[in-house]
C-alpha cells in the first residue's frame, strides 16, 4: 500500500469520532483521562498493514475496510470493561453496599421458601428501596453541611 499521509490523517480523524466529542458521545471504554487516543493510535498502527487500503476514502467509510480495527478495539473495550469491574469490586471488597434490618431479612427468606416466583422480585424492591434511602440520607446531610450552598438543596 502506498504511503499516503492525507489519507492517514483522514483516517485518524475518523477513528477520533470514537472518543466523542461536544456534540457525540464517546464509547464508553474510550476516556481520553485513560489513554484512549494513544491506544487508538497504536490499534491503527497495528491493523493497517493487513488491511490493504485505507478505512476512508474521500470522505466515505470503507466499512469491509475498518473491521480489522473494529475488531481490535472490541477487544479493548472488553479488557477495560473487566478491569473497570474487577476495580470495583476490589474497592469494595468486604463492604456491604446496603444493610437490611433483621425484619427484612426475615421477610424476605420466609417469601423465598414460600412463592420462589416472586422472591427475586421482592428482593430487587428491596435494594431499590434501600438504595434510594441512602441516596436521600446523602442528599440530606449534603443540603445541611452547607446553607450557604442553596444548589444542594435545589438538587434534593
Amino acid at each position: 500500500m502506498k504511503f499516503d499521509i492525507e489519507r492517514i490523517i483522514d483516517d485518524f480523524i475518523f477513528f477520533c469520532f470514537f472518543i466523542g466529542n461536544d456534540f457525540l458521545p464517546s464509547l464508553s471504554a474510550l476516556d481520553l483521562a485513560e489513554g484512549s487516543l494513544d491506544h487508538l493510535i497504536v490499534f491503527y498502527k497495528t491493523c493497517l498493514p493487513t488491511m490493504g487500503e485505507y478505512i476512508t476514502d474521500n470522505g466515505v467509510i470503507h466499512w469491509d475496510r475498518a473491521e480489522p480495527f473494529m475488531w481490535v478495539l472490541g477487544e479493548h473495550e472488553h479488557e477495560t470493561f473487566k478491569n473497570r469491574i474487577d476495580e470495583m469490586s476490589s474497592r469494595f471488597e468486604g463492604k456491604k453496599m446496603v444493610t437490611f434490618t433483621q425484619e427484612q431479612t426475615y421477610t424476605a427468606n420466609a417469601l423465598s421458601q414460600a412463592d420462589n416466583s416472586r422472591a427475586p422480585e421482592h428482593m430487587q424492591n428491596l435494594y431499590k428501596m434501600k438504595l434510594a434511602q441512602k441516596k436521600t440520607k446523602k442528599f440530606k446531610t449534603l443540603a445541611s453541611a452547607d446553607d450557604k450552598k442553596r444548589y444542594k438543596r435545589f438538587v434534593y
